[in-house]
Parts: structure tokens; C-alpha cells; sequence
């Protein structure tokens, strides 16, 4: 393997990203999957092009992660994190924030804080993460330190990048301050509601921000993170970057993209990770227009649900995953993993870009 391979999964409303590097000393190949989707059944339609990460990893016979990045808590990013665990061999796991111990084995009662429904659920699912991993012995990692690179191997590093405003780094104490020193939420205190309110509306903006540098390839990913929360720094730090590769945040809801950032990033790929049914106004036609009116140099766009966005993108028929194949000095391709017809062998469509 002398490329850098990134596998967009078809999760269908949700993220999940593999991303694989050759590793410098030996033969091995790096493997980190950021987010793992949706554990909702209704997600994955039986005999559909979607599917269920640890389905897609064991399809590829992948046994081991080196890192699981889990981008922020929200359910449709962080579902299948349990299940995974269970099936592979995982080096570590990332995170943006930690919850107190004591709160690991408590649930949140979702019915009294409707505005708040979502975040309340994703924590009842996010809490006996962490506490699986600390009865595995999994090490987790929070990754509190912005603009910070951890180095992998002689060529890959992954910088940590500073995507929040002051008020976005209050995100962590306000989560923590929810629980009291048993780990319970107090639904009935005034505070606490207005505060999960709050949190359900921030969460977004508090994923993790990652710049994947293999070589000269560069890969963004923000999670959820969209450029109205990021500060004046980080615009400036992706002026000065070329960026290959970009996941558009938030499933290409109308948010997702702006003017400035459409200047700093200027990709050569754009992904949009979101369900062909545009559910909460994803995949938004007005982010791939006002792409094509601010980027000079148009950019490939590519989507993980779709078969046809016009005038954009078409492929032969539905697909599992997306495979972008990178290096310097090499043309890039796409791989689409395509749904087999009943009764054949798996089926793969490649073109050169």
C-alpha cells in the first residue's frame, strides 16, 4: 500500500469515516475510524446500499483500529462505538470531552426537557461508552489541547485543531456541570434544564477538528463543527493549508459552508455525508451553488447516499462506501463499493479523477 485510503461509509443520517496509511517502518497500514453512525435499525434498509460500520469493517476483514475518534456525542456519530468495541482490537479512543466517572453508569431522563431531547438521548448512549471503556481498559483520550499534532510514523500526523470560540470551550465544564457528585441530572432544577437546552443547541460547534497530514495529502475533517463557530484563527491557519480532501460538516446543512470558508479550505474533494432522503435540510442545494460561485478551482463533490445530484454527481448504482485513493504526484481516484445484484459477487466501480 503506498497511498492514503479514505473510506466514506454509507451510514446513511450520520458519519463514519476509515482512514488508511501506510505505516513507515513496516508493511502495516494505520487504520483510524472517526465517528461510527447510527445504531437505529430504521437507518439501514434491508437488502439497501447502507450499512452498519462493524458490517463494512468485517466485509473488509479489518480486526484492529489504532484510534477510534469519536468527533462529539451526538448519536448519530457515536452509536455504534459499543458494538465495534466488542467485535475489533482498538488501540484508543478520542474524544472531545470526558464525562465524571460517576455519571458512567447513569441514565438521563429524556421525557421532561423536550428541547433538549437529542442531546439527552445521545448522553444516555455516550455514557456507557466510556464506562465499557474503562471496564476494558481502553485508554480515551480527551483532546482538550488545541493546535496540537500527535505524530503517528515519519509521515503521518494528526493535528488537533482549534475550532472554538471562547464561548465554544465553555462546552466541557458546562457538560460536566450537569452532574452532581453522584452522576445524576437533576431534571427538576430550573438551572440544569436551561443549561441542557444550551448544551443541545452547542454541541455541534464543541466536535473534534481534525487535519489528517499524510506526506503532502491533507484531509479535513470537523465533525458536526461549521465555519460560523470557528474563530478568526483557525480561518487563517486553512488560508496558509492546502487542503485535499474535505467533509463537508454537518451533513451539507445550509450551515455548513460559507463564503470565508469556501475560500480558506478550496479543495480538490468535497464529501457530503448525509441520507439521500435530505432529511433537517441536508445535502442543501444552496452549499453546492454557493460553492461552485466563490471556489476558483471547482472542486470534485461527492456523496455517500446518493446514486444522482444533479448536475454534480452520478454513479452507476447505490453504493456502500466511497473510497478515495490518494498520493503525491499521482492521480487521485474514487471507488464506489456497489451494491451487488442479487445472486453475484460484489461489484466495484473506479474512476480515475
Amino acid at each position: 500500500m503506498d497511498s492514503m485510503k479514505v473510506h466514506f461509509i454509507n451510514v446513511g443520517y450520520g458519519d463514519s469515516v476509515l482512514i488508511e496509511i501506510p505505516c513507515d517502518i513496516d508493511n502495516s497500514v494505520i487504520r483510524i475510524l472517526v465517528d461510527t453512525g447510527s445504531a437505529k435499525e430504521e437507518e439501514y434498509q434491508p437488502e439497501g446500499p447502507r450499512i452498519m460500520v462493524t458490517d463494512y469493517l468485517k466485509q473488509r476483514e479489518i480486526d484492529k483500529l489504532d484510534i477510534l475518534v469519536l468527533s462529539h456525542p451526538h448519536e448519530d456519530h457515536i452509536a455504534m462505538a459499543i458494538p465495534l468495541m466488542r467485535q475489533l482490537e482498538i488501540g484508543e479512543v478520542w474524544v472531545n470531552h470526558l464525562l465524571p466517572e460517576t455519571a458512567e453508569c447513569r441514565r438521563i431522563d429524556n421525557s421532561a426537557v423536550s428541547e433538549a431531547r437529542f442531546l439527552i438521548d445521545s448522553l444516555n448512549i455516550y455514557t456507557p461508552i466510556l464506562a465499557y471503556c474503562r471496564a476494558k481498559g481502553l485508554p480515551v483520550k480527551a483532546m482538550m489541547e488545541k493546535g496540537k499534532d500527535f505524530v503517528l510514523s515519519e509521515s503521518f500526523s494528526i493535528r488537533v485543531l482549534n475550532n472554538q470560540t471562547p464561548q465554544g470551550e465553555l462546552f466541557g465544564n458546562q457538560l460536566n456541570s450537569l452532574f452532581d457528585k453522584n452522576g445524576n441530572v437533576l431534571i427538576s432544577d430550573g438551572r440544569i434544564r436551561k443549561s441542557l437546552i444550551t448544551l443541545n443547541r452547542n454541541c455541534n460547534a464543541s466536535s473534534l477538528a481534525l487535519l489528517f497530514r499524510w506526506k503532502d495529502i491533507k484531509v479535513l475533517l470537523t465533525g458536526d463543527s461549521c465555519p460560523e463557530s470557528w474563530p478568526d484563527a483557525l480561518f487563517g491557519e486553512l488560508d496558509k493549508t492546502d487542503i485535499d480532501l474535505f467533509k463537508l460538516p454537518h451533513h451539507g446543512q445550509r450551515d455548513s459552508i460559507n463564503e470565508r470558508a469556501i475560500k480558506a479550505v478550496s479543495p480538490r474533494f468535497i464529501v457530503t455525508s448525509g441520507a439521500s432522503d435530505r432529511r433537517n435540510d441536508s445535502s442543501n442545494p444552496d452549499c453546492y451553488r454557493l460553492i461552485e460561485e466563490h471556489m476558483g478551482n471547482k472542486p470534485v463533490l461527492l456523496f455517500t447516499d446518493e446514486v444522482r445530484y444533479e448536475p454534480y454527481f452520478e454513479v452507476p448504482g447505490p453504493f456502500r462506501a466511497l473510497i478515495l485513493t490518494l498520493a503525491p504526484g499521482q492521480q487521485s481516484s474514487v471507488e464506489f463499493d456497489l451494491c451487488p445484484e442479487p445472486e453475484t459477487a460484489n461489484d466495484r466501480a473506479e474512476v480515475l479523477l
